[in-house]
């Protein structure tokens, strides 16, 4: 919990590189999950954003793309501005082109944020979620350290 920048605060100019994140269940009056100062670039590869009570990404600019993310059931709304993608993405609830001009906007049907193994907890896909096999250029392990398929699911937690 924080009055700014509850999750994650990346400031001024910085590279955000983030791959197999889970960003979730933060509370801030502005950037629960993220908030981005001005000038940032760099890439969420496979992260999921969700459950932060206010913005999923707050700020910034679209100097941050948005590839195999998921960006669902964050209280206030899923993205501050519209951030650059490397298709797909899910973001839910949204509208088309909030949060990346390419956007899914469909229910990932998430789990609790909770152990699903591996050393931190992640919020592990529904077995009949859209998010299954629709990645793509995906790391070759999840945030657990399992394995990817191919065709991954979107987010930080591979689902077989």
């Amino acid at each position: 919990t924080a009055h700014y920048g509850g999750g994650i605060w990346v400031g001024q100019s910085a590279v955000a590189l983030f791959t197999n994140v889970t960003i979730a269940n933060n509370t801030a009056e502005l950037g629960a999950g993220v908030w981005f100062a001005g000038g940032i670039t760099g890439t969420l590869l496979n992260c999921t954003v969700a459950g932060n009570q206010k913005e999923g990404l707050f700020g910034g600019d679209t100097g941050v793309k948005l590839q195999n993310t998921l960006v669902a059931n964050n209280s206030s709304y899923s993205c501050e501005k519209v951030h650059g993608s490397v298709p797909p993405n899910i973001v839910f609830p949204g509208t088309p082109g909030t949060c990346t001009p390419d956007q899914t906007v469909v229910d990932p049907m998430l789990g609790p944020l909770q152990a699903n193994g591996g050393s931190t907890w992640t919020m592990l896909p529904g077995a009949a979620s859209p998010a299954i096999g629709k990645g793509a250029a995906c790391p070759t392990i999840d945030q657990r350290g399992e394995a990817r398929s191919a065709a991954c699911t979107l987010g930080a937690v591979e689902a077989k």
